[in-house]
């Protein structure tokens, strides 16, 4: 009539910044452990987990005694602007209700429609977005360069880095469907596009 154990796990949920680590306890000698998207986190065998870049996923914790998930939510040390990788290919009323309605319009060389946001945050001069079909294809950032170190950082801890050419830095979102090119711009901007 004795009641079974079950499997407890130590914590129930993870908040790192990017490459901080927590190390998972279980009552199991048996128990092994997965991730869920090793983009954002890795887990060693020993449960050990390293924060890689922001946004979530769960450890997955496998015994004899039962099955637990662990959700894992690495923080951003670094903002300069709202995230807007998830902005393009996104509706102009999309990227107004991230940004909001203090947007000026203009047209670009090529007769795209152009929303721009001036001073959107204390680290951001200006954030443009052009659209072509309706659909936003691209967004630049000018982020003055004082603040050079800051951004990079927060690039490196939101993409995947993968190249340089011709004085421009290449990084990968998630999905890998969004490029991110930073370079400086001018002697007074870094300048950051996303297509």
């Amino acid at each position: 009539g004795k009641e079974s154990p079950k499997l407890t796990v130590t914590p129930t949920e993870i908040a790192l910044y990017t490459e901080g680590t927590t190390q998972i306890t279980t009552n199991a000698n048996d128990a092994t452990f997965a991730v869920e998207d090793d983009f954002y986190a890795s887990v060693e065998s020993n449960g050990l987990v390293t924060a890689n870049k922001v946004g979530e996923t769960e450890i997955i914790v496998n015994s004899t005694l039962g099955t637990a998930n662990v959700p894992v939510v690495v923080l951003p040390q670094y903002t300069l602007y709202p995230d807007v990788d998830g902005l393009v290919g996104k509706s102009t009323s999309a990227v107004v209700d991230v940004m909001g309605n203090s947007y000026e319009t203009s047209t670009s060389n090529d007769g795209e429609l152009e929303y721009i946001y001036y001073n959107p945050t204390s680290y951001c001069d200006l954030l443009g977005f052009t659209f072509s079909g309706g659909r936003c294809n691209a967004v630049v950032a000018f982020i003055p360069t004082p603040y050079t170190t800051k951004i990079t950082k927060a690039l490196i801890e939101r993409y995947n880095i993968v190249g340089m050419q011709n004085d421009y830095y290449f990084f990968l979102n998630h999905d890998e469907n969004v490029t991110i090119a930073l370079t400086v711009y001018t002697a007074k901007y870094i300048g950051v596009v996303y297509m």
